[in-house]
């Protein structure tokens, strides 16, 4: 207790004294309880402010205890040009004073502090330890209060806040990636001159999900127009393709893609391939990266015709007070959908078209299997007109 008391001492002392301009090496902690592509994407995002504001330092990413996930991540973080290193070691085993700062996004900051204590705060050594350390684990993670412990880096949060367009999250596929991409749809059947369509069909949670028969009537109609292919993901191999062979028949299923059990990384090269012409699906991750993706090619100035649609519906969620206001309204790329109950009749509203207090309404929302096809594919040509009018225009 004594040591946890002087290394606590110490951090306050250093961190107090900090130069940011002076920092050359960052260590970034983190782990995460449960893994979501989406939340993790936008997470990790986060970290380029890291850089931004430690401007003459390297950052280091270790990842502790989530190596289970480790192929998930790298896929996130590959061309991450904000992140220099990423190592896996346990806290234990972690030299913290190769590094000026390290920075805590971590559940149980209480297990860091200990550790620091063991190898640092030793009462025989009154001078403060070599390096500051900070906790961001409240700003990125869900995290109860009693396991922060270590003081918040309330000047990085600030920096982070009032940093121009922080809303615009991104994720780089690069061009031999997306190049490769091009070429694998190619290999699978798309022709010169044919668009694809992505469904995402997958959710953590079924109520995120449309009725089968409401799902599979927008699939139908989508692969009955001309030059047209669907790509289906198909990560674990599940057997997806007989199933939509069932609902789809023969005919229109020549028109389907699967990838099946392709690396996180390739998947994510396909939602940037240059056929892709919607990407279609529930409140899912997959959504918020192909997001990413383009608001970092538009940053690149792709012209914004060569960015496909993407829509996402969404209905009542299961927490409540959450609403699709908290995902989507920083996320201008994705048209996001909503169910609303107005006058005893179910209606399909776009998020960005609310005033701002009706956009985090949730009394009115209706759950997503309340959608029917009719509603979906009036919003899909409508926006796949709108971009075929531009691209026209561009020719």
């Amino acid at each position: 207790m004594e040591n946890v008391q002087l290394v606590t001492n110490q951090i306050a002392q250093r961190n107090e004294i900090l130069d940011r301009h002076a920092v050359k090496k960052v260590l970034i902690l983190y782990e995460e309880k449960v893994f979501f592509i989406g939340d993790t994407c936008l997470r990790f995002d986060k970290f380029r402010y890291c850089r931004l504001f430690f401007a003459n330092a390297s950052v280091h990413l270790n990842i502790s205890n989530n190596e289970k996930f480790l192929p998930q991540y790298k896929a996130l973080l590959m061309n991450n040009p904000y992140i220099d290193q990423v190592e896996v070691q346990s806290l234990e085993d972690i030299g913290y004073d190769q590094y000026d700062a390290v920075v805590c996004v971590i559940p149980d900051e209480g297990r860091v502090l200990s550790i620091l204590a063991q190898k640092y705060g030793a009462p025989a050594s009154p001078e403060p330890i070599g390096f500051a350390v900070f906790s961001l684990s409240s700003f990125y993670i869900n995290q109860e209060k009693k396991l922060n412990v270590l003081p918040r880096y309330d000047a990085l949060v600030e920096f982070y806040r009032s940093y121009p367009n922080n809303d615009l999250h991104e994720l780089y596929i690069d061009a031999a990636e997306r190049a490769k991409a091009d070429s694998w749809l190619e290999e699978h059947g798309v022709k010169e001159k044919e668009e694809v369509f992505i469904f995402l069909d997958s959710s953590a949670k079924r109520e995120k999900l449309l009725r089968m028969d409401v799902y599979f009537s927008v699939v139908k109609a989508l692969l009955e127009r001309p030059r047209t292919k669907v790509l289906i993901f198909d990560e674990k191999n599940m057997g997806k393709e007989a199933f939509y062979r069932e609902w789809l028949g023969k005919e229109l299923s020549s028109g389907l893609i699967f990838s099946k059990k392709l690396p996180l990384r390739e998947d994510l090269a396909l939602l940037a391939s240059g056929y892709t012409k919607m990407i279609f699906g529930p409140c899912t991750g997959l959504l918020h990266c192909a997001a990413g993706i383009f608001n970092r090619y538009l940053k690149e100035r792709m012209p914004a015709h060569k960015v496909p649609v993407m829509i996402t519906y969404t209905g009542k969620y299961e927490r409540t007070g959450e609403s699709a206001a908290d995902w989507w309204t920083k996320c201008p790329l994705v048209t996001c959908l909503l169910l609303k109950s107005r006058q005893g009749m179910a209606q399909v509203v776009e998020l960005s078209a609310l005033p701002p207090r009706e956009r985090t309404r949730t009394d009115d929302v209706l759950p997503c299997k309340e959608y029917s096809s009719a509603m979906l594919l009036t919003i899909i040509n409508r926006k796949l007109e709108k971009l075929q009018t531009v691209q026209n225009v561009n020719v």
